[in-house]
Parts: C-alpha cells; structure tokens; sequence
C-alpha cells in the first residue's frame, strides 16, 4: 500500500515532528478547534456527543482529543504513519481517554463498513495523498446518511501557497530529515518545525478552489454550500471577511466544512484533480510580480549552502505566519522585507557566505 506512492515520506514528514509535541503543545491545536467551533456558531458536543466518530490522517490525536473531549461515544482513528499510530495512543491515553482505537491504514482504503459512522473528521490530510479524489470518495462510504463530515482541504492561490511553492523549489534538494535537524537546531518550536515541514517536504501538496471542492462534495451526497468563514485571526477566511484588501492576497482560503451527508454519491461526477498543484488555476499576477522576484533572489543566494537554505526559509515562513497573526491587513511591503531581513538571520547564526 505505501510501497507503491509516495505516502511512505509521511513518517518522516509528519512522524518525527509530530512525537516531539509536548502536552502543552497538543493542548494548544485542541484549544484551536474549539475557538474555530465557537466562531462559527456551532456546538461542537452537538456533532459529537454520544456518536460513533473516525478520525482520518489522525496525526498526534488532536482531532481525536477534540471528539472525545465533546462527548463522542467511541472514536476509530488512522493513520498512514506508524509513528503516528503510537502517538495518537499515547496522546490519547495520556489525557485519560479509553473508548478509543487506532490503527495504520491509508485514507484511500479505510478498513471499514459502508456508513460505519456517525461523524467522520478529516483535518488536513486529503490533499497530501497521494489519490486525493478517491480519499474523498472513501470518507462518504464510511459516513452513513445523517452523518456529517468535517473536512479541511487546502484553498488555491494566495501569497502563503505560493511562498510554499518557492519554498518547496528551493528546498527540493536537501532532505526531509535534514529540514527537521537543522530548523530544530536553529531553536525553531516544536510547531514551527511540523509547520514548515509539513508545507516544505510533504510529497503532495495539492490546493483547490472552492468551486470545485463544494461541487465534487455535492457529487457524493453532501450538503455543501460554503466554507466555514470565521476562525482563528490567522485563518485565510476569517482575515478575507475581516480586512477586504487581504482577498487580494489570501487566495481562496481555507475549505473547512462542516456538512451533512444527505443521499448517496450522484454518479461518477468529476473527480477531484489528482495533479501536482490539485485545481489548475494561476497564482495572481500581484502575487507573482511582487514577490516571485525576492524569491528568485533568495533561491540564488542560499544556492549549493544547504545550512543557509533551511534557515532563510524558516525565517521568512515564520515572519509570515507573524504577519498574517497581526490584527490589521497584510502589507505585502512588511513581508517584502523578510526578505532582507533573512540576510541579517543568516550572519547571526554564522552561515552567512
């Protein structure tokens, strides 16, 4: 099953640094569901409270912790990394939980009945399979009528996708393992390093438009209208509906449903795109032409100087997470200047030329 794409990466890619959370770090990923729910207006121990739940790409558990923390009956979890597997359960555990259970499995072939469940949860995970269609397609056969799906897939488009994609050209040579050492070695967080490995090495990184997610989700039996808009202040949708210049810049957002699942799939349809970039629509022209160059730029000075690459580009991927956390509009001149910034980090930490 693993053998035969690139899914087996993600035992480095999401294993490691996700067995370095301490409790306090799990704690803080559940506290931000919660925030998210209560932005919305929705009750979670409503979706959740004595139902049988799944948990897909379960990672270290928080999504896990969240269902049982909000009453769920029983919750099945999954995941393609056997370091996540163990995890998840000690995680779990640790947090005084027993109705729950664990096991490897990928998202594409989940070992299930059809309408297994209740409530199916899949956060961030589809669109790093390596079949992201027929992922989609397994979480509706599990799901039964009435059930409902919570589902986070990557928005197209924006200035935070395309900096990953620079990120993931520059960084293409060196190895997954050697991100996680040298940002860990450079002090980075726990967080900070699943953060950018989690964008930088993953072996897919697919991004969709609405438009196509809402459809294809439709296809397969689910009342789906719109995304969830509010969040965290740094989610994508929540700073489009907040400062109405970030539409420029924050793309098509952050896909997170929660949705009903209503009747059986429709048909064939059209499925999701399985390609390297998922929906097949260009970055903005506004974010190419002011910051395709700075990354240009970059790319040739930290050339052949593996030590150098890691550090510039965790510094410019922490300095835009610091500003999309800001409570005033992106100012692309701000992260304009990360860019030079990143020279001074590099003569601090000695790697400089």
């Amino acid at each position: 099953m693993i053998a035969r794409n690139k899914e087996g990466l993600h035992d480095v890619v999401y294993g490691k640094p996700f067995a370095a959370f301490t409790r306090s770090d799990v704690a803080q990923t559940v506290k931000n569901y919660t925030d998210r729910y209560e932005a919305n207006g929705v009750d979670p121990r409503g979706v959740f409270e004595g139902r049988h739940c799944l948990d897909v790409g379960c990672g270290y558990g928080r999504g896990s912790l969240f269902m049982l923390a909000n009453g769920a009956a029983h919750v099945s979890a999954v995941d393609i990394s056997a370091t996540n597997v163990q995890s998840a359960r000690r995680q779990v555990k640790d947090a005084g939980f027993d109705n729950f259970d664990v096991q490897e499995s990928s998202a594409e072939a989940l070992p299930f009945d059809d309408g297994a469940f209740d409530a199916v949860w899949c956060y961030g995970v589809i669109h790093h399979a390596a079949r992201t269609d027929a992922c989609l397609r397994e979480l509706s056969r599990v799901l039964k009528i009435g059930g409902r799906l919570f589902l986070f897939v990557y928005g197209s488009g924006g200035v935070f996708w395309y900096s990953m994609r620079r990120f993931r050209e520059i960084l293409e040579p060196i190895s997954a393992d050697a991100c996680i050492a040298g940002t860990r070695m450079m002090g980075f967080s726990p967080i900070e390093v699943s953060n950018f490995v989690d964008s930088w090495k993953v072996s897919y990184l697919r991004c969709y438009t609405r438009g196509d997610l809402t459809r294809r989700l439709g296809e397969l039996g689910f009342d789906a209208k719109e995304p969830w808009p509010w969040g965290m202040g740094y989610d994508f949708n929540h700073r489009r509906n907040t400062y109405p210049s970030d539409a420029l810049w924050m793309g098509e957002g952050d896909l997170r449903y929660l949705v009903p699942k209503t009747g059986a799939p429709s048909g064939p349809g059209t499925p999701l795109s399985d390609g390297d970039i998922g929906s097949q629509v260009p970055f903005d022209s506004a974010v190419t032409g002011r910051f395709g160059p700075l990354f240009d730029a970059l790319k040739a000075s930290v050339n052949g100087r593996p030590l150098a690459a890691i550090a510039a580009c965790g510094y410019v991927h922490r300095r835009l997470f610091e500003l999309f956390r800001q409570p005033y509009a992106f100012d692309p001149s701000v992260f304009a200047a990360s860019f030079d910034e990143a020279d001074a980090y590099l003569k601090v930490l000695d790697v400089a030329r």
